[in-house]
């Protein structure tokens, strides 16, 4: 039974006979759960139970869609939900997605922005003078470009730069500007001894010193950051970067698939027995191995057409991106990234026809805006939110779990597969040319060459197709140890080069555990606050140790916050209410819009 309210609990208790700590205890709960997105059993699946039972729930059960103790959930929902919570994504231990979340999801995107639109101004603002950002031009009025035109003129110098970019670039300067407050001395223009003594003696993390040289080139070159070449130019500035970088952890890459593990995904994805969910998300993992995609390029796949001849039994998925991470100018930026995904595969049955099929009966579309990984949704179904790279990666891990194989799965992630046909062709030896054209590199004398060639991927995948043939005969073991490649009865290639593969196979995120702490606390010091709290004050915060999302207790328990999650080791509780509330949970600081 729910908790009856406050009102309906000083009428048991004889009105004013109860103390007075009892009454504001029924009021907290009450309210809790009323906020909290825990459902209730009646609010999942309806009792049979009398009429008169279900009276004081009569409100909160038409809200949730049960209208009447003789309405029953309809039976493709109720099959959806129980697919969901059979899939590999619920043996992931991932939190499936409200209908609701995704105007929250809207709102967190232009929230993050205004959040580092808020540090870049904060920073300028502090000695205007130094940014030719903020220098207003002759025949301007001073005061009032300060009061109109700065705003503006930042988010257009800012442009087109991702969000995380924005944070990670203005966070080191804070932190740089706070520590010269602190010492009394001007922060800008920026001075070369300042910095040094800055980097000194603020016991930095190994990678930090290049952090904030990369920072200040930064707001030289799109800001406009005046003196910030005795920065860039400074011998002993460098040389403790280098020296402190060398201290950093060793690189460790992400292991490729085996064949195993990408035959286990196309069995998946041609199994009826599975759910329509892991289905899809096999074959989106295979979209990113076949296709040496990245995670974020494969979730931009803007259009998909199959093509295959009638006299043929193997084709082509083509398919193009809107947006590549190695497009880095402006001119790669309004050009589609053209994908080839032969249809050729390791197992006879293949899988991009009954990946497409499969799709097309759970109506997810493909096209602008419209991501080729959605989150799954609570009650079955699909968002329209991208599925982030964490849980993609814990999602890939559930589904090849029972693939037995001697890479050590915690280190498994969705570079794995991008990494994985690369690898592969590595160690088959085929041309370094052709392999940089397959993980969609190119050198810079080879730039007009590809523009004019029209379809330079023709003569690389070829080669790869000829490559997973010799995989499937047997004649190629790509995960034999060295002298294993190739049998004993098998000559190498005649091209053959024992050679790194030229591709990106490491993350493209820094795995390091840096300091954000320091970062959190100078941001709170010269930014000021940010958000609204608005929380009861025996409210306790949490911080993700890795994504460093703020989250709030629902509770005096502390054991939930309000967003339903539970409060784990993974989170770090900070000392008081912070005051710039970001990067925050949106479920658990309701924003308007």
């Amino acid at each position: 039974m729910a908790s009856p309210s406050p009102s309906l609990l000083l009428k048991r208790n004889g009105g004013n006979q109860e103390s007075e700590h009892l009454i504001f205890h029924a009021r907290h709960a009450w309210s809790t759960l009323h906020s909290t997105n825990i459902k209730q059993p009646w609010e999942l699946t309806l009792p049979a139970i009398h009429r008169d039972a279900l009276d004081p729930f009569r409100k909160r059960l038409k809200l949730s869609g049960n209208l009447g103790p003789s309405s029953s959930l309809d039976e493709s929902c109720k099959g959806e939900e129980l697919a969901v919570k059979c899939s590999s994504f619920a043996d992931a231990g991932l939190k499936l997605m409200k209908r609701t979340d995704e105007h929250l999801w809207e709102l967190q995107i232009s929230y993050d922005r205004k959040a580092a639109y808020k540090k870049w101004t904060a920073l300028i603002l502090d000695e205007p003078g130094a940014w030719s950002v903020s220098r207003p031009k002759p025949g301007q009025d001073y005061i009032s470009f300060l009061s109109q035109g700065i705003g503006e003129s930042v988010k257009d110098c800012l442009g087109v730069k991702a969000t995380g970019t924005l944070h990670n670039r203005v966070n080191p300067l804070i932190r740089y500007a706070q520590h010269a407050r602190d010492s009394g001395i001007k922060p800008f223009p920026i001075s070369e001894h300042v910095a040094y003594q800055f980097l000194k003696q603020s016991d930095p993390s190994p990678s930090f010193p290049r952090s904030f040289i990369t920072s200040v080139a930064f707001e030289k070159h799109v800001l406009g950051l005046l003196s910030a070449d005795n920065v860039l130019d400074s011998c002993r500035i460098k040389g403790f970067s280098a020296m402190h970088y060398t201290k950093k952890r060793k690189l460790v890459q992400r292991p490729p698939l085996t064949v195993a593990q990408i035959e286990h995904l196309e069995r998946c994805v041609n199994d009826d027995d599975k759910t329509a969910y892991d289905r899809i998300a096999a074959g989106f993992f295979l979209v990113l191995t076949f296709g040496r995609l990245r995670f974020s390029d494969a979730q931009s796949i803007t259009s998909m057409e199959l093509e295959i001849p009638l006299d043929a039994q193997h084709g082509y998925l083509e398919c193009a991106a809107e947006r590549c991470k190695t497009a880095t100018t402006l001119e790669t930026r309004t050009r589609l990234l053209p994908v080839v995904i032969p249809t050729k595969s390791f197992t006879t049955d293949g899988w991009v026809e009954c990946w497409l099929a499969v799709r097309e009966q759970a109506k997810l579309v493909t096209g602008k805006g419209m991501p080729l990984l959605p989150n799954p949704a609570a009650g079955g179904g699909w968002t329209k939110v991208p599925i982030t790279c964490e849980i993609a990666g814990d999602w890939l891990r559930a589904l090849i779990k029972d693939v037995p194989g001697p890479k050590a799965l915690t280190r498994v992630a969705t570079h794995s597969c991008k990494s994985s046909l690369l690898s592969m062709c590595a160690k088959y030896g085929m041309e370094p040319a052709a392999r940089r054209l397959l993980g969609y590199h190119s050198a810079g004398r080879d730039k007009s060459m590809i523009v004019y060639s029209r379809d330079a991927m023709a003569w690389p995948v070829r080669l790869m197709e000829e490559m997973i043939d010799q995989i499937v005969a047997r004649a190629f073991c790509p995960d034999a140890s060295r002298s294993g490649y190739f049998p004993a009865t098998r000559n190498l290639p005649d091209d053959s080069k024992d050679a790194e593969s030229t591709s990106s196979s490491c993350d493209s995120q820094d795995e390091e555990e840096a300091q954000h702490s320091e970062d959190e606390k100078a941001v709170e010091k010269f930014a000021g606050g940010w958000g609204d709290v608005g929380m009861p004050e025996q409210t306790a915060y949490f911080r993700h140790r890795t994504s460093r999302c703020l989250h709030a207790t629902a509770d005096e328990s502390g054991m939930l916050f309000r967003c339903g999650r539970m409060v784990t080791g993974q989170y770090v509780k900070c000392a008081g209410v912070p005051q710039f509330i970001h990067p925050s949970c949106a479920a658990c600081f309701k924003r308007s819009a």
